[in-house]
């Protein structure tokens, strides 16, 4: 302990015998500091300076390997893509059939169900494509990633199955039941012939029209003793105006 104490006085006594901190307000003269060249590193023997292509030089067919020809095999024009016919059947819920003649081998899976959706009115949500009996996979794949690449170039036709998700089958033949029941009513509205009666003063001669009056008058108000002193007052009205019409007559 005695050490430690002794080792302690000795350093303190040390420090103070050190100048005082640097004051903020010091300035130091940079001619004072001693001249120094700066260090260059040396060049390594195997540097080479970066050569700086020229347009000419990138743009320069290569008419030894066959450069030119391969670049322009390469860029085809719009609409020289090879075509094929795709099939698309839905063997249930519900049964169809659907055939695109041409379709472009880059042709996504997502393009093709929208064609589909436009001609069967199901909901592209719904709708799931099978090739080989198998998910056709994601939306963004083309029809050319779906054959095989040896056989890709002979094939002319393509064969999709559909699946249709819960519900959409039932809402597409409900609506197909709504609009043939719709179709047979308009014919049948406009072969049958108009319903004859009585019209105009004769109809308001009958009780049966006082009495759907009545009815009326009825639910509207909530109370059956104001519905028929309505319909009395209508009734004596009525009766006299006829009355008056034959005096004058």
């Amino acid at each position: 302990m005695a050490t430690e104490l002794t080792f302690a006085k000795t350093f303190l006594s040390l420090l103070d015998s050190k100048p005082s901190k640097i004051s903020p307000d010091h300035i130091e003269d940079p001619r004072s500091y001693p001249g120094t060249s700066p260090y260059i590193l040396p060049r390594h023997p195997s540097y080479k300076p970066f050569s700086k292509s020229t347009y000419s030089s990138q743009t320069t067919p290569d008419t030894t390997t066959g450069g030119s020809s391969s670049s322009s095999a390469k860029k085809k024009t719009p609409g020289s893509e090879r075509a094929v016919k795709v099939v698309l059947r839905s063997p249930r819920n519900p049964p169809f059939e659907v055939v695109l003649p041409a379709c472009a081998l880059s042709t996504s899976l997502a393009e093709v169900k929208e064609r589909v959706a436009d001609q069967t009115g199901i909901e592209v949500d719904k709708i799931k494509l099978l090739h080989n009996k198998k998910p056709a996979g994601a939306d963004s794949k083309s029809l050319k990633d779906l054959l095989p690449a040896p056989t890709e170039a002979s094939i002319g036709e393509v064969e999709l199955g559909v699946m249709i998700l819960g519900g959409a089958a039932a809402v597409v033949l409900k609506k197909k039941e709504e609009k043939q029941t719709a179709g047979e009513g308009q014919e049948g509205g406009s072969a049958a012939p108009v319903a004859q009666g009585l019209s105009g003063i004769g109809v308001l001669q009958t009780e049966e029209f006082w009495g759907d009056l009545k009815g009326f008058l009825q639910q509207r108000v909530r109370d059956e003793a104001v519905a028929g002193e309505a319909v009395g007052v209508f009734k004596t009205a009525w009766d006299g105006r006829s009355s008056k019409d034959v005096d004058m007559d």
